[in-house]
């Protein structure tokens, strides 16, 4: 409640320079003012973590422990919902769906549920893009995902 309070009585205090410069026809300080309030709130609105802003999507297995990926294509499917979503683990037409939590930028706990039996993964995010994703699970195999 004070983060809010004290937010709109910046807003405000920001609202009175900007009127008192064009007042004064300083254009110079207005814009420059607008251009940071601007990227203050921008910066500023977003709670998602990066990782799970780039997560979402299909995420095919390129290669576990330095070995390239053979045969039957294994995918993991993220579909996020802010810190908690679905992930689909796919391969040769069978598919496993669980939930996932990130719990900051470099772990990933998955939990899947498999004839009644709950079991639970904590992955570490070594290395992520757009485009690739290296994690490790708990085993220590290390595992490069490519997206699709």
């Amino acid at each position: 409640m004070i983060i809010v309070l004290a937010f709109f009585q910046s807003l405000y205090y920001f609202c009175v320079q900007i009127i008192n410069n064009y007042k004064n026809k300083n254009m110079k300080n207005v814009l420059s003012i607008l251009t940071i309030a601007i990227l203050f709130i921008a910066t500023s609105c977003s709670k998602e973590s990066k990782l799970n802003r780039k997560l979402d999507g299909k995420w095919v297995v390129t290669s576990q422990d330095g070995v390239a990926a053979t045969g039957d294509e294994t995918s993991y499917t993220f579909t996020k919902d802010k810190k908690v979503g679905t992930v689909v683990v796919s391969s040769g037409g069978f598919g496993i769906t669980g939930s996932y939590t990130l719990i900051d930028d470099k772990t990933i706990v998955m939990t899947y549920t498999i004839m009644g039996s709950t079991s639970t993964s904590n992955v570490t995010v070594q290395d992520y893009s757009k485009t690739t994703l290296t994690i490790k699970d708990e085993d220590g195999t290390v595992t490069v995902l490519t997206k699709k």
